[in-house]
C-alpha cells in the first residue's frame, strides 16, 4: 500500500481503499449497509432478464443515496410478481395505488 503526502488515504492497486478491487479484480469493492446489499442483489437476480436490466440499472446508479422511504418502497416493489413490474416500469398496466410514489415514478423515468 502507497500514501498520498497530500491525502493520507491508503491506496490499494493504483485506488483508493474505498474503491479497492474485489479479490478476483473484476469489480470495485462496494461499502455499503446489508439492506442496500441485499436490494442491490435482488434487483440485479429477479427472475426475468428485463427485469433484471430495469431495476438492476437503477440500483446501481441510486442505491447509495436512497433515502428511507425509497428503501421501502423498493423492497415493497420487488414483494411483487416479476410480470407485474415489469409491466408497470413499461408502461403496459397501471400501477397499483400502492406502488404510486417518487420511487416507483424515478424508476420509470429512469428506464424511459
Amino acid at each position: 500500500m502507497a500514501t498520498d503526502k497530500g491525502d493520507q488515504s491508503a491506496y490499494i492497486l493504483g485506488r483508493r481503499k474505498r474503491e479497492a478491487m474485489s479479490k478476483s479484480g473484476n469489480s470495485p469493492v462496494i461499502h455499503m449497509d446489508p439492506r442496500r446489499k441485499k436490494l442491490l442483489y435482488q434487483s440485479q437476480h429477479c427472475g426475468m432478464k428485463e427485469n433484471d436490466f430495469l431495476l438492476g440499472r437503477y440500483a446501481v446508479r441510486f442505491i447509495e443515496t436512497m433515502v428511507e422511504d425509497d428503501l421501502r418502497a423498493f423492497e415493497a416493489l420487488l414483494e411483487d410478481s416479476d410480470n407485474d413490474i415489469y409491466n408497470w416500469i413499461t408502461g403496459r398496466e397501471d400501477r397499483p395505488e400502492r406502488h404510486r410514489n417518487a420511487f416507483v415514478d424515478a424508476l420509470i423515468a429512469f428506464n424511459k
